[in-house]
């Protein structure tokens, strides 16, 4: 548990360790990935299942977006992606920072708490490379890659940052390669939903192999938890994995261990490595005093499909659509938390929670105040993760697509509107099952309650709630801020 005050010099009063927090941070996993979210699933997942038994698991939680670059920034800034519009697609390798200078992040508050702050795996935010003074056409030609990375995790909060110096294959640490991607490779006619459009060719260092990657992410961080749980003073760790995302390679001790194919072998061998991090934390006895979150930054990729068809598993579960959707598929997300002593063990909860919503909900656990321009869409969802009892006040929750188009959720109640503007959504936005929707380019409205897979548009029935709903979006999207104001951002001390 956080360090409780004092009562002052020479008290006798015992302060609790700090706070740990370990963000687990999936790329692409699906609702139906997990063994306790899908019984159905064709993937062992021991590990995540054990941690969903040891701490609470919601039913209803979302990324704000169903496409990674703005979730991601949702997580690290507690702001709604909608507000930026530089942030509301996914990236490429060479983007500039989308992190305006003087945003607060999350990485940072904690930082300026006295917390050793580490990202292990996919920042996927932008980044500003030192470029040599001759310019190629090719853009990694231009980069001097004997300088340290000018922009990027380092400079927004992060005082360790282990992970690849995209657009080359090769990794970095602290914002130096280990080895600069001086070797030209072509793997050949590879399957594109295996390693997607442009990871099979390019430049890489010497050596550099993708089933390298997951291992040496896990390795690190095992070393990083070692070395800090040492030291006076909490850490916080996002471990982010751009894993089951493409390039898809698990390493060979994996392979062929599901019948889904290397998507199943990779997320078996994602379980292995949340194991192993778990293992490190009791080993180096602070378990107890770490509250570790599991989640993803969207729905599954749109292979899912030939999975559901060929395999016999469904990434996205009972969800309809997956990742670049607005349907559930596209952003409902497993989402599990565990700290000893405080979240109930094996149990569960309803509550309708974003993931822009981590970062109140970190301060709150860790007993610092939020600055008045920091986190404005992020609620404390604290008392939902503790089992607390008491009414929490009807949720409304934005997400887009990438379509660009935001969707309003009140309660059981969902508006999406398609087409418009924005890019146009591809043949699969429908959904897996065929359902014919007529209205695709009009409006759709559900009710999660009683259709959960949003089979039926009851926009027809309800015109009255589908202008609320819309009148609602509009203020919301004009507002400031969508998250409580003054004390009631501030943390509540919490009893163990």
């Amino acid at each position: 548990m956080p360090s409780a005050p004092t009562d002052g010099p020479g008290s006798s009063a015992r302060a609790e360790p700090a706070l740990n927090i370990v963000l687990i941070l999936a790329d692409d996993l699906g609702y139906g990935d997990v063994g306790v979210y899908d019984p159905d699933s064709k993937i062992p997942t021991p590990r995540i299942d054990q941690l969903a038994r040891e701490g609470v698991r919601l039913l209803d939680a979302h990324s704000p977006t169903s496409i990674c670059s703005p979730s991601r920034y949702g997580v690290l800034t507690g702001r709604e992606p909608w507000r930026e519009t530089h942030v509301q697609h996914s990236l490429r390798p060479t983007s500039p920072p989308v992190l305006k200078e003087g945003l607060p992040t999350l990485p940072e508050l904690l930082a300026r708490a006295g917390y050793t702050t580490a990202l292990v795996g996919k920042w996927h935010l932008g980044r500003r490379y030192a470029l040599l003074p001759t310019r190629h056409s090719h853009e990694l030609r231009n980069i001097d890659w004997s300088q340290p990375l000018v922009d990027g995790p380092l400079q927004h909060g992060f005082d360790h940052f282990f992970g690849l110096a995209r657009p080359g294959w090769t990794f970095m640490e602290d914002g130096l390669v280990l080895a600069p991607p001086s070797e030209e490779f072509d793997l050949g006619d590879v399957p594109e939903e295996i390693f997607g459009r442009h990871a099979h060719q390019g430049q890489r260092a010497p050596g550099f192999r993708f089933e390298q990657v997951l291992p040496r992410y896990t390795e690190w961080t095992v070393e990083f938890i070692e070395r800090v749980a040492s030291r006076e003073g909490p850490f916080f760790l996002e471990f982010a994995p751009a894993v089951p995302h493409t390039p898809i390679a698990p390493s060979p001790a994996f392979r062929g261990t599901t019948s889904v194919g290397a998507y199943g072998d990779i997320v078996h061998q994602l379980d292995d490595s949340v194991g192993q991090i778990l293992d490190a934390l009791e080993r180096a006895g602070v378990a107890d005093d770490t509250l570790v979150v599991f989640t993803s930054d969207n729905g599954p990729e749109t292979h899912a499909y030939d999975r559901l068809r060929h395999s016999g598993h469904a990434s996205m579960g009972p969800l309809r659509g997956a990742k670049h959707s607005m349907f559930e598929g596209g952003h409902r997300v497993p989402f599990i938390a565990r700290w000893p002593g405080h979240i109930p063990a094996d149990s569960t909860s309803n509550e309708t929670i974003s993931l822009v919503d981590l970062m109140a909900t970190f301060a709150s656990a860790a007993r610092i105040v939020l600055p008045a321009d920091a986190a404005v869409d992020s609620h404390d969802v604290m008392p939902a993760l503790l089992g607390e009892p008491g009414d929490a006040p009807i949720r409304e929750v934005t997400f887009h697509s990438r379509s660009r188009r935001v969707s309003i959720r009140r309660g059981a109640w969902v508006l999406l509107e398609s087409g418009g503007g924005g890019r146009p959504e591809p043949p699969w936005f429908l959904d897996q099952r065929n359902i014919v929707d007529r209205q695709r380019r009009g409006v759709a409205l559900f009710d999660l309650e009683n259709d959960l897979a949003q089979t039926k548009n009851l926009a027809a029935q309800h015109p009255d709630r589908v202008e609320s709903l819309r009148a609602l979006r509009t203020r919301l999207t004009a507002s400031e801020r969508t998250a409580p104001r003054g004390p009631e951002v501030a943390p509540a001390a919490r009893a163990r």
